[in-house]
């Protein structure tokens, strides 16, 4: 175990490099929405403080009981965090892309990482290490209250996921993830919602406490009663929202 975790801090090390960007739509801090009421300058200042690295797909970021000292923001790119029962099953809690951060509780204690993180897409990773960012944040409190915002926020997120995994059937489940998706990355046209799939049908399976088969058997049900269109099994196409709504028993 060893091995391996010296092996992935090395290939994160060497893809380190310096972000120097100057248009304030090209910072990468600049995407995140608790830094949203700095100014150009300030903005520039704490983006003077980041490591940037890329990540190619199945790449481990860190893994659970690992200790977390930098605050990270994704450039681009997608992150899933899952634990992995005892039986080796692996259970997604969360998926994060462009503009989103974490590992931001290390600011506040020095706990480990209760999750694994693993890149799903080709991913560029901002990091400010926690020091850094103790001192920045000193200077502009006002980020902490932004910080306290998002934490409310993630926790109603893991409530619902609780609830969708404890509470609904594999209908509602399938509905409400296709909603929620749909909301945060879809591409609205004349034909529907446009939604392009990070995940495998395992991966789904596992973030929704399903079988591989369950989500397969569901996707083509919907696709028969044209709610939606399943374009590939990287992209879905919804054209009945209002029904997804009533199948999700919102």
């Amino acid at each position: 175990m060893k091995e391996v975790i010296t092996k992935i801090l090395n290939n994160i090390h060497q893809h380190h490099r310096k972000l120097h960007f100057h248009d304030r739509d090209e910072l990468c801090v600049a995407k995140v929405p608790i830094f949203s009421e700095l100014y150009k300058t300030e903005l520039e200042k704490i983006n003077s403080l980041v490591i940037g690295s890329r990540h190619k797909k199945g790449e481990i970021l860190f893994m659970q009981k690992d200790p977390i000292d930098h605050l990270y923001i994704i450039d681009s790119g997608k992150v899933k965090f899952y634990e992995v029962s005892s039986e080796g099953k692996q259970q997604i809690v969360k998926i994060l892309g462009d503009g989103d951060f974490f590992g931001e509780l290390s600011i506040f204690t020095d706990d480990v990482s209760n999750l694994n993180a693993e890149v799903i897409y080709e991913t560029d990773i901002c990091m400010i290490s926690k020091d850094d960012f103790k001192i920045f944040l000193r200077k502009n409190p006002n980020i902490l209250l932004k910080i306290t915002e998002f934490l409310s926020k993630r926790l109603s997120e893991a409530e619902n996921l609780i609830a969708n995994l404890s509470l609904k059937n594999s209908d509602q489940k399938i509905a409400s993830w296709l909603l929620t998706m749909g909301d945060k990355n879809g591409v609205y046209s004349s034909n529907g919602i446009k939604l392009k799939l990070y995940l495998s049908r395992k991966e789904i399976a596992d973030f929704l406490g399903l079988t591989i088969e369950t989500v397969s058997r569901k996707l083509n049900q919907l696709q028969n009663d044209r709610i939606i269109t399943i374009v590939n099994r990287q992209e879905i196409a919804i054209h009945d929202r209002s029904k997804l709504e009533e199948l999700s028993d919102i």
